[in-house]
């Protein structure tokens, strides 16, 4: 299963989206164009223990956040 993950590795930053910042009664909003997903990992220890972890990863489909992925 490696072997196969590292062949999808992305090691160059090739996103095309844009950002774009609109103003609506003084607030504003930001819009991402051409994004898609969000991803999002977190690393935990454990209190006095140099050995074990928890890990986590959520990927968010853009703009309703709906989970895809956790």
């Amino acid at each position: 299963m490696q072997t196969e993950l590292k062949l999808k590795l992305i090691e160059t930053d090739d996103l095309n989206f844009t950002k774009t910042i609109k103003e609506d009664n003084g607030e504003q909003i930001v819009e991402f164009d051409g994004l898609d997903y969000i991803g999002g990992v977190d690393l935990s220890f454990i209190e006095n223990n140099e050995e074990d972890a928890i890990a986590s990863l959520v990927v968010l489909k853009y703009p309703n956040l709906e989970v895809c992925i956790f």
